[in-house]
């Protein structure tokens, strides 16, 4: 399997002086992408599975993005008695911009074809996000029940909202990304103690998350 490196010419032409470039043996494409050889769809849509994250042990769901900018998807999430203490159901969304989505690094392995095909991996190095879950369960609760002595002094336990950040890889219809978010409780409490606060004190808060994409 033989690759291309698409560099600056006058890099390209050192490397040849160096010899870097007469071993045909292995080589690597990297390119950008969202340029004009390369037609985006408007809309991609797509399904995904993600653990963690506040959105539960496992979550499934579907969405869309738009020009690779801005995304959007709706999950439904379960975590078992076994590890929450009862059976608890989420519904969620969450919605993110990309950055990098015109100027997205990748990885190219082999030689273009004729018709210009080629097998590429797309790098999304960091992406910002923010989302939204509602626990279903009886012992949650988005009206504060009338036991509690005044309205404001407890915030709704079914309801919680989250800025989130991450990064992903995507090969062909496959998508793999990481997440990392801090939910709002956790979010203030770090507000709140930042003087105290330790490097260390950063990864006892939030929550890290896994996922699987898969675009139609």
């Amino acid at each position: 399997m033989f690759c291309v490196l698409r560099i600056p010419r006058v890099i390209l032409l050192l490397l040849f002086q160096l010899g870097f470039l007469s071993t045909p043996c292995f080589k690597v494409h990297l390119a950008y992408a969202g340029n004009a050889e390369v037609e985006k769809k408007q809309v991609d849509f797509y399904a995904v599975i993600q653990s963690g994250g506040y959105l539960g042990l496992v979550s499934l769901g579907t969405g869309f993005t738009v020009k690779q900018i801005w995304d959007l998807n709706l999950q439904l999430g379960f975590t078992p008695a076994e590890l929450a203490g009862e059976n608890i159901t989420q519904a969620s969304v969450k919605t993110s911009l990309h950055p990098f989505a015109w100027h997205r690094p990748e990885l190219q392995i082999g030689e273009e074809s004729i018709d210009g095909g080629n097998d590429k991996i797309e790098f999304d190095p960091i992406y910002l996000g923010f989302g939204l879950t509602i626990g279903i369960d009886d012992d949650l609760f988005l009206k504060l029940p009338s036991q509690y002595p005044e309205a404001g002094y407890y915030a709704p336990t079914a309801l919680r909202w989250f800025p989130f950040v991450g990064s992903a890889v995507r090969f062909k219809s496959h998508e793999i990304f990481v997440e990392y978010s801090v939910s709002d409780i956790e979010l203030m409490i770090l507000v709140r103690e930042h003087d105290e606060l330790k490097p260390e004190d950063f990864f006892k808060r939030g929550s890290l998350s896994l996922g699987y994409l898969y675009h139609f």
